[in-house]
């Protein structure tokens, strides 16, 4: 057996490889992965969180997307009955306003997911692929030095109940690297899932729980909420660049259609430029592009015709100036799994006894442009997650994705061109320094990271065309964390040349076996 796992912890990781050693595929690996991070990457991942999965099945060949993001509650309560407040995370030299409560939680989608991807791809049971993760929570898992600091980042939400605080100060304070984090309500919760099925989505103690901790505390959910949620399948947004095929999320995703109009702008730059690669001030003036795009078509960019009108109608124009994690996984019959997911932050109240907390995509700012409390009933949220698989004209299919906020756009788009404009392999193409611009004209970028193909000529370019910028000293999460694994289709259809690259900014983990 031939595979490659790429994910943000090496418990997440080791849990993909222990399943499909068992005889499990690409995909009972990851969901056995996802369900791991609930344990090994509580701050990034939960049950009550959700998330999108693109799949390449290795027998038919065919490529779907699974769309089990969160969803608006079917009823909006009036807003002064509601749980919802602001929070602050402390990052150091800056803060950053979260909104937490009962009130700030969406209804959930990853449970569905879980079971709905299980039963139409998996070769395993639901049991056996939460198994590793009941192990794990009950015996408990090594503190690790990223996620020791994720939690003392995010300290004012996990003290701001005691339930919460009991379960994240088990020796008195936050959890602290080295140290064994156990968390047997959730071993509990997904004993309850191994006995239950399916069924446990839709009637029994989490439901329940859920419902009671809404209605105790002022939140939106209700049991018809969580037994009409949907898991959503979809042909992905698919575009060519340079040679590849890439396959990106469509709508409502939001990241898939920027990714993809990125890449549009950047084909054509290295068209009339004459050029392989963009150097690091072209990156940043299509970024900044994508932005203005954006902000002009608004939702509309989202639909896959509106990209190309867009691009058309800029193609005289001169190109100027929270908590989410990723898995990817492929196997030797080529089935392909880019899976990322998040909890935003959580709302800061655990569900019943079960030691995890609802997601706040609710009280995200990022996901409601047009202000809190003003979201359609009974609807997907956007997001800007964006699993992508890849395709070269070889034949090598590519798993990438990442967390980190609207740097997850950013961050995928120079991953894909490191892989090929610049042909780098991929750990390289996943340690280069990355630079990201926001609507403001502030750039950041990553001085003290691997420069590789920068020169200092494209330093000194940077410098001169945006006076704002801000450079950071070495890789930082700040840029989000790319996990990513390939294999080339070989004889009679099989996997060979198999290769895994993942994030040192987030402490990833990528394996070959």
């Amino acid at each position: 057996m031939q595979a490659a796992v790429a994910a943000g912890h090496n418990l997440t990781a080791q849990a993909a490889v222990k399943i499909m050693k068992m005889g499990g595929n690409a995909f009972d690996g990851a969901l056995a992965a996802m369900m791991m991070s609930c344990v090994s990457e509580p701050i990034l991942a939960s049950p009550g969180g959700g998330g999108y999965m693109m799949a390449r099945d290795g027998g038919s060949g065919e490529v779907t997307f699974y769309d089990f993001f969160v969803q608006t509650p079917g009823r909006k309560r009036v807003q002064e009955s509601i749980e919802f407040y602001a929070a602050h995370a402390d990052f150091g030299s800056v803060s950053q306003e979260f909104h937490i409560g009962a009130g700030a939680a969406a209804v959930p989608g990853l449970l569905p997911g879980f079971f709905a991807i299980q039963s139409g791809l998996c070769k395993l049971d639901s049991s056996r692929l939460l198994q590793p993760a009941v192990q794990a929570a009950s015996q408990g898992v090594e503190v690790t030095d990223f996620q020791a600091y994720l939690c003392s980042v995010i300290t004012p939400i996990l003290t701001a109940h005691q339930d919460v605080t009991n379960l994240f100060r088990q020796n008195g304070t936050m959890p602290l690297a080295g140290e064994r984090f156990y968390n047997q309500g959730l071993a509990d919760f997904f004993i309850h899932m191994q006995q239950r099925g399916e069924n446990f989505c839709q009637k029994g103690a989490y439901v329940e729980a859920v419902t009671a901790q809404s209605a105790q505390y002022g939140g939106h959910l209700t049991i018809e909420d969580m037994q009409s949620y949907r898991v959503e399948k979809f042909r992905p947004l698919e575009i060519g660049f340079q040679g590849y095929k890439i396959y990106l999320p469509p709508p409502p995703s939001a990241g898939g259609s920027l990714i993809a109009f990125g890449l549009l702008l950047i084909d054509k730059l290295l068209e009339d430029k004459k050029i392989k690669a963009p150097g690091l001030v072209s990156l940043v003036q299509v970024m900044a592009q994508t932005n203005e795009v954006r902000s002009i078509a608004g939702d509309k960019l989202l639909r896959p015709s509106v990209i190309a009108d867009c691009f058309y109608k800029l193609e005289d124009k001169t190109i100027v100036s929270k908590g989410t994690t990723h898995i990817s996984v492929i196997d030797e019959e080529m089935n392909v799994a880019a899976l990322t997911l998040t909890n935003g932050e959580g709302n800061g109240h655990l569900v019943g006894d079960f030691g995890f907390m609802l997601n706040n995509m609710l009280g995200e700012e990022d996901l409601h442009p047009k202000g809190f409390h003003n979201w359609q009933e009974g609807q997907r949220l956007s997001s800007m997650m964006s699993p992508t698989l890849m395709r070269s004209p070889e034949g090598r299919w590519t798993a990438l994705g990442s967390g980190g906020s609207n740097r997850i756009r950013t961050a995928i788009l120079q991953v894909i061109i490191n892989l090929v404009s610049r042909e780098m392999g991929l750990q390289e193409a996943i340690d280069l320094a990355r630079i990201h611009g926001e609507k403001c004209g502030t750039v950041s970028f990553e001085q003290g990271a691997t420069l590789g193909h920068f020169s200092r000529q494209d330093l000194d370019d940077l410098a001169q065309a945006f006076p704002d910028i801000h450079n950071w000293d070495g890789r930082n999460m700040f840029f989000g964390g790319v996990h990513a694994v390939s294999a080339r289709i070989g004889e009679k259809g099989r996997g060979q040349d198999f290769g895994a690259g993942a994030d040192k900014r987030r402490s990833g983990c990528g394996l070959v076996i």
